[in-house]
């Protein structure tokens, strides 16, 4: 074996060292951000708005009465298969402490949506300045892990426009990034 082979032998194992690196710090850098957004700004409990009282569903209601008792009606989407079938959907009543809840709810996923886009795009335009690959894309994959949380916990709330715009901005900034300042 000549000592070209042998150095080319030899840096394999370090490469996986520096892919198993950058995955741990990828992982263990999104489990950080998630557990210090969630210390330093907890999510809403349910039970702290309506002390644990469920629901309430019945199919003993109509449309009308449903909504008479303030009410949400959800249609099955069903046709009636026989005359008798007069079972079209059920309605769920739903205490006001559960909307105050939700709506608490959705404004903390707005804003962790929010912070985890700042704070993905700033650990990803850090990851790309640094110069030791494991670190460098360790946080670049930990800014995109936190990214994902992110959206993955405001996406359904967004409408479409916003999505496509929040995304085209991401986009746009991510390959800037790679352009400046990733050599391939």
């Amino acid at each position: 074996m000549s000592h070209s082979e042998k150095n080319i032998n030899h840096k394999k194992p370090d490469k996986w060292k520096s892919v198993i690196l950058a995955v741990a710090i990828a992982l263990v850098f999104t489990f950080f951000i998630i557990i210090l957004i969630q210390s330093v700004y907890p999510q809403p409990k349910y039970e702290n708005y309506c002390n644990n009282k469920p629901y309430f569903i019945s199919n003993n209601y109509t449309p009308e009465n449903c909504e008479f008792n303030n009410g949400t009606w959800i249609d099955y989407g069903k046709p009636r298969i026989e005359p008798n079938d007069t079972e079209t959907g059920y309605c769920e009543i739903r205490d006001p402490c559960q909307l105050d809840y939700e709506n608490k709810r959705d404004i903390y996923n707005r804003n962790v949506f929010f912070t985890a886009i700042l704070i993905s795009l700033i650990t990803i335009m850090i990851g790309v300045a640094l110069s030791l690959p494991s670190v460098s894309s360790g946080l670049m994959g930990g800014g995109v892990l936190v990214l994902f949380y992110g959206t993955i916990r405001y996406w359904g709330e967004l409408s479409n426009l916003l999505r496509a715009i929040i995304l085209g901005l991401v986009l746009v900034i991510l390959i800037e990034l790679a352009y400046k300042k990733v050599k391939a």
